[in-house]
């Protein structure tokens, strides 16, 4: 499973968001792009 999916899972179980968009940037970051930057649009009632 990738991390991507593992962060959008979590989010999903322990938040139980309205909308979620989970966006991974790390091809805009210098080194190997595997999935280590990501950008969270997160709507949520538990904050």
């Amino acid at each position: 499973m990738s991390r991507a999916a593992i962060l959008k899972q979590t989010f999903e179980q322990e938040l139980n968001p309205q909308v979620i968009d989970l966006v991974d940037e790390s091809h805009m970051h210098s080194g190997p792009a595997l999935e280590t930057h990501f950008k969270v649009t997160l709507v949520s009632e538990a904050f």
